[in-house]
């Protein structure tokens, strides 16, 4: 087909399009219709026993011809994950498929210019049953496919008493005067399904429908609903992930729209490439020799050089942590490694700005991998920042310390040699070596003040990031770490030896654990850790309060959570404390109300 036929196929589309529109006039149908289609409503035994309120009512729009193959592919997939799902269609369904649904469109012809009518009559037959017992509401097609657990999870993070109109949005491209407001706002595709919070279905239905001047019925179904909303300054809301990808949508509608010639009439709100890879991840790539053998409690020594490739597809083992009830996946002292999350195919002449994550854990648990490479790289890569996560020794193996043979701290001379690695490599993965901020919480971000402290550290980093932690809290640093560790070295038939390190350098890994066992765990609290930094004379050659004096000025941010002592209070549960069991299929509809609920009836 030639380009110089597409303006007489176009010219003809519109004039059938009218002419069908004049044949079937939709806009006939309004809100003086409600009473003479109420009474043509059935609905199916399976619809009455779905509940009456809850976090998330699902419907989605059908029709007879559609029965037996779209409404099944949707009822045996995503549809019952909603706590209310069910179809609006225009005729009763075969009773052996067990499937719910309303005829809420029975006695309105399947037209396309029906389609905006039956979208309000159905929002507002909705808001009438059930009063906005729902949260939030989603309208899907029968050809939508919503992953439900994503919108869940995105609706949390949501006020339901906000008006939120939520979905993928799109734009006409030839904007006329009465579409003004979509230059900027665009329209969501009913096609991929849209979601309203409460208070925007209670606007809709109290101010909206039947409102001609706020909602008038000349107008095409999605764009419609947009304009609607639009009156009142309600707008399709952002769903992108911070990578521009889709929540909860599975498919892009614009790639529905091939040709030319619609080319022309439609065209994507977002710019940006959506799906694919944003990311390039490097893991499990170790920054030191593995602390084994005679190396163990020695300070980390410079990685081999390999001539191989190196497997980075994974995380390494975590680092023993000081309790092995704490051990929760495959766990090594050859645990230092680090991880690299950089943006897909960014070049060397770059020179990406570094942000390296410190891990918290009270020096004694966790590792990189409980910090997903995905949420680093959805977060910081888009933003044009490189994220490096990074490992080092925890509990006895990271801090044991005599006062003299063993002066202790190494798991922070780990994140020293972590930064030195980084220094020498971090160009290679397009990195800036000048511009490295170190980053942590709780102990990650005491680490992080107390690295800023060292004279070890000095040129390593450049910008420090301490949440809930610092280098003065009573957890953080203290002599107490040497009694903890004389007992442990008792338990383990070395302190009597005249070669402390040598002595603990032979034992398994199983011996310590039960020196553990005999001597008893740290406990959750403010200020019982047993195993952290010390004033050992050489990474701080003095006390914090001093070097704190001396220290190099740098650009730095601090911060806390609200009630984030809590957490101790919770696993410190004593007498006086009532717990409340919830069963983790009810988090998501587990809110303030329902907790005043259950203390109340327990």
């Amino acid at each position: 087909m030639t380009s110089r036929k597409w303006p007489m196929i176009v010219v003809g589309f519109v004039i059938v399009f009218y002419a069908l529109k004049l044949a079937f006039p939709g806009g006939q149908y309004s809100r003086r219709n409600d009473s003479q289609l109420a009474h043509c409503i059935r609905v199916s035994p399976e619809a009455k026993t779905l509940p009456r309120t809850g976090n998330l009512f699902c419907w989605a729009m059908t029709s007879t011809k559609y029965h037996e193959n779209r409404v099944i592919a949707v009822n045996q997939t995503w549809l019952p994950r909603c706590d209310h799902g069910q179809f609006f269609t225009n005729d009763v369904m075969d009773p052996r498929l067990n499937i719910a649904y309303s005829t809420v469109f029975a006695g309105i012809p399947d037209y396309y210019t029906n389609l905006f009518f039956k979208t309000r009559y159905a929002l507002h037959y909705i808001y009438r049953e059930i009063s906005g017992s729902f949260d939030w509401y989603l309208k899907a097609d029968d050809d939508t496919y919503v992953v439900v657990e994503n919108l869940r999870a995105y609706l949390a993070g949501l006020d339901p008493s906000i008006p939120y109109f939520l979905g993928y949005r799109l734009r006409p491209f030839l904007v006329t005067k009465k579409r003004s407001q979509f230059r900027e706002h665009g329209y969501n595709a009913g096609g991929a399904g849209y979601v309203l919070s409460r208070a925007a279905m209670k606007l809709f239905a109290e101010r909206m429908y039947g409102n001609e001047t706020l909602c008038p019925d000349d107008e095409d179904e999605d764009v419609g609903l947009a304009r609607c909303f639009a009156n009142i300054q309600i707008y399709p809301h952002d769903t992108r992930n911070e990578l521009g990808q889709q929540r909860f949508n599975t498919l892009r509608p614009n790639e529905m729209y091939k040709g030319t010639g619609l080319e022309a009439l439609y065209w994507n709100y977002y710019g940006a490439l959506e799906g694919g890879g944003f990311s390039e991840v490097f893991l499990g790539i170790p920054f030191a020799k593995p602390p084994i053998g005679t190396l163990r409690f020695e300070k980390p020594k410079p990685p081999e050089s390999w001539e191989d490739v190196l497997d980075a597809t994974k995380y390494g083992p975590a680092c023993y942590p000081h309790n092995k009830t704490e051990i929760r996946e495959p766990t090594s002292e050859d645990c230092l490694h680090l991880g690299v999350i950089r943006p897909k195919e960014a070049k060397t002449s770059e020179k990406l700005p570094v942000l390296v994550w410190i891990h918290p854990g009270g020096y004694s648990v966790s590792s990189a991998s409980n910090y997903h490479y995905s949420g680093l790289a959805n977060i910081y890569n888009p933003h044009g920042i490189i994220a490096v996560v990074i490992q080092y020794r925890l509990g006895f193996f990271g801090f044991f310390s005599d006062g003299t043979e063993l002066p202790g701290n190494l798991g922070l001379w780990d994140q020293i040699a972590a930064l030195k690695f980084i220094q020498e490599t971090i160009e290679d993965f397009g990195g800036d070596k000048n511009k490295v901020t170190i980053w942590g919480m709780s102990a990650g971000g005491a680490s992080a003040s107390q690295l800023a402290l060292s004279p070890h550290a000095q040129g390593l980093f450049h910008r420090q990031i301490a949440m809930s932690g610092g280098a003065l809290m009573n957890w953080a640093f203290g002599e107490n770490v040497i009694l903890h560790s004389n007992a442990m070295a008792k338990e383990l038939g070395c302190s009597s030896t005249a070669q402390l390190k040598e002595c603990l350098q032979e034992l398994p890994v199983a011996k310590f654990y039960d020196a553990v066992e005999v001597l008893g765990s740290s406990q959750y609290s403010m200020d019982l850790l047993k195993w952290h930094p010390r004033v050992d004379g050489d990474l701080f050659p003095a006390e914090p309060e001093v070097l704190i004096k001396k220290a190099l000025k740098r650009p730095q941010l601090m911060g806390v959570a609200e009630k984030e002592s809590l957490f101790f209070v919770i696993l410190n549960e004593g007498k006086s404390m009532q717990t409340l069991e919830v069963d983790p299929s009810e988090f998501h509809n587990f809110d303030r109300k329902e907790l005043e609920k259950r203390i109340k009836t327990s």
